[in-house]
């Protein structure tokens, strides 16, 4: 509370960024968390991190400054899968749902996260969207918001979305995005409603020598995917690159790159020429 009031202080218009450690391994939670989540420490983690939202929350509220925030709560990745993620699953808890994959991953639960955002009296309450948005695109919504105008040489990937954020437009600002795992020869794009992978598996890699996603995870959790075997292994017949329509198949359950090559060449096409920046 004390930091959040002397920032409030210094500077009536101001912004507060604050990036807990939590849930960021090691899974360190208070003593007086452990123990609460039925889901080991990583759940644990979760609900000491939603306390310490609410005692923003709240300060927001003793300043008086409620309905003059916006406030946004995200993250830079999907839920990992390590030792503590594995022990939360086996106990019944999805980190990322129902998508495919983990952290460091091309597949949609290694990068498709939460996006809240409040603003009493300007942002409806309990409204959606499905609009393509990353975090990225923060800094040239956030410059809309102050009226401030970009340099050429600022936020060159990164679109206005203020209009996303607070309202729901009839379309995106943002039409496509590139994908990047571990593994750069997995890199993905998404556009419109594709995915397009330039390999099997999700590019997630090994970290020394231990296993964190990827199909071995596909097999631990035994959920699906078209070109992985029951043992979490890639079928011997499976294409060597993906496709996904994310409207009719949001789980990438199965790969259909087979059934739409037109589609696949277009975005291989259009990835190579981002990589190499023609």
């Amino acid at each position: 509370h004390l930091s959040i009031r002397r920032q409030r202080q210094m500077c009536i218009r101001d912004s507060f960024y604050y990036a807990p450690p939590q849930i960021h391994h090691p899974f360190t939670p208070h003593p007086r968390f452990v123990g609460t989540s039925q889901a080991g420490m990583y759940g644990d983690f979760i609900h000491e991190l939603d306390w310490m939202v609410g005692e923003i929350l709240d300060t927001l509220d003793e300043l008086d400054i409620t309905d003059d925030t916006l406030v946004i709560f995200t993250s830079d990745n999907g839920g990992m899968f390590n030792l503590g993620g594995k022990q939360a699953w086996d106990r019944g808890h999805r980190q990322n749902g129902d998508l495919l994959g983990f952290k460091f991953g091309v597949w949609e639960g290694g990068h498709r996260v939460p996006f809240l955002a409040r603003w009493p009296g300007v942002i409806e309450s309990g409204s959606s969207s499905t609009h393509l948005l990353s975090s990225l695109d923060l800094l040239a919504s956030f410059a809309s918001l102050l009226g401030r105008d970009l340099g050429s040489d600022e936020g060159l990937d990164s679109f206005n979305q203020l209009e996303t954020i607070l309202r729901d437009p009839n379309e995106s600002a943002r039409g496509q995005l590139v994908l990047l795992p571990r593994e750069e020869k997995s890199m993905g794009l998404r556009k419109g409603n594709w995915v397009y992978i330039s390999s099997q598996g999700d590019g997630s890699g090994g970290i020394g020598t231990s296993k964190r996603g990827g199909p071995w995870a596909v097999g631990y959790t035994k959920t699906k995917n078209s070109d992985v075997a029951m043992d979490g292994t890639i079928r011997s017949d499976a294409p060597i690159e993906q496709l996904y329509n994310m409207q009719t198949d949001p789980y990438q359950t199965t790969n259909i790159i087979r059934n739409n090559p037109r589609v696949a060449a277009e975005m291989r096409e259009e990835l190579l020429m981002k990589k190499t920046g023609n």
